[in-house]
Order: C-alpha cells, then sequence, then structure tokens
C-alpha cells in the first residue's frame, strides 16, 4: 500500500479516515494510534472521549436500575408479608408480592454487580 501523499511505502492506515500513512506525515494522538492529520488526531480523541463519558454513564445508569430493583423489590416482599400477616384470604397475591420481591433483589444484584465491574474500566 502507497501513502497517498508522497507516494511512499504506507506505515499504516489512519483508523479515522482510512487513508494510507506514511512516516514522514504520520503523527500519534494521546493513545498513540497512528493518525494522518492533526483534524484526524482530534476527532480520535473526541471519539475517546465519547466513549468513556458513554461507560461512565452507563455505569451509572446501573448503579440507579440496582437501586431502583431494591426499592420496589423490598416494598413487594413488605406488601406480601403485611397482607399475609393480616389477611389470610389473599394468599396468591401475597405469594406473588414475595416471589415478585425476590425476583427485584436478584435482579438488583445482577445490575450492582455489572455497575462495580465496569467502574473498574
Amino acid at each position: 500500500m502507497r501513502c497517498q501523499t508522497h507516494d511512499e511505502q504506507a506505515l499504516g492506515v489512519c483508523p479515522y479516515c482510512g487513508r494510507a500513512v506514511c512516516t514522514k506525515c504520520a503523527s500519534f494522538d494521546r493513545n498513540q494510534r497512528l493518525a494522518c492529520s492533526e483534524g484526524c488526531e482530534a476527532a480520535l480523541d473526541a471519539q475517546d472521549r465519547a466513549m468513556r463519558l458513554i461507560v461512565k454513564k452507563t455505569n451509572q445508569s446501573l448503579i440507579v436500575s440496582a437501586f431502583f430493583c431494591y426499592l420496589v423489590g423490598g416494598v413487594a416482599i413488605a406488601f406480601g408479608l403485611i397482607l399475609f400477616l393480616f389477611d389470610t384470604r389473599y394468599i396468591i397475591l401475597s405469594i406473588y408480592g414475595v416471589v415478585f420481591g425476590i425476583a427485584l433483589l436478584i435482579g438488583g444484584a445482577f445490575y450492582g454487580r455489572a455497575g462495580k465491574k465496569r467502574s473498574n474500566i
């Protein structure tokens, strides 16, 4: 592959625009990735910042989802137990509340674990 600007053997390909780059026109961004120009280098840095922001917001969303699951699961379990203690005619509804609450607590644990794993990235 030949460099488009200098007609020399290419060192690599710019990951942003896909142009072949030789040693004369090569520049590197902060993450030591090859870029063909300062514009592509700035665009690659902007992509990296956007990716870090997406990961951060996803982590926050997972933690909030875990909190919501814990909260609603606790309320459902409390509702089921209180209903069972005060009125046994609604035993099916109370069992449903407890089972639903346990399922939400398990879901919250999965969300919480995923949020903790992603925070290390």
